[in-house]
């Protein structure tokens, strides 16, 4: 059966800790196990360290961690043709679901920011590719 451990007790336990005692003999003093201390004295620092870790990371270290994922992706984009299917894909997938929640788009021109270029899609729904820069449309500026 599983104790209860009282705030006080977890104040104790740290308290302990930091005069020197191992986890095992607190543990003991408690009757409880030897991961039971671990955790009271470990858990707060623990979400600390994340807090301040969250709060020291620049947006611009995210920029730049941003920048080298896309790079990544590229990369595997124009090398390996599985990954290009199953990116597309993805990518149209993601089309769809967006498309579906904005009551179908009907898209009779579209223009493709990398290139410039405009058409009017033959069908009437979200383009995947421009048919010019066979670029991925994630982004695209429907005309008219």
């Amino acid at each position: 059966m599983r104790r209860k451990v009282t705030k006080e007790q977890i104040e104790e336990m740290r308290r302990l800790r930091k005069e020197g005692l191992t986890y095992k003999e607190i543990a003991k003093m408690f009757g409880v196990s030897e991961e039971t201390p671990r955790y009271y004295c470990n858990h707060e620092r623990q979400l600390e360290l994340r807090r301040e870790y969250r709060r020291r990371l620049p947006k611009e270290k995210k920029r730049e961690q941003i920048k080298k994922i896309s790079e990544w992706i590229l990369q595997k984009y124009k090398e390996d043709e599985g990954f290009r299917r199953r990116f597309i894909e993805s990518v149209r997938k993601y089309q769809r679901k967006i498309a579906a929640r904005n009551n179908k788009i009907e898209a009779r021109r579209v223009r493709c920011p990398r290139c410039g270029h405009e058409w009017s899609p033959r069908k009437k729904r979200v383009p995947g590719l421009c048919p010019k820069c066979k670029g991925l449309l994630v982004t695209f500026e429907v005309l008219e």
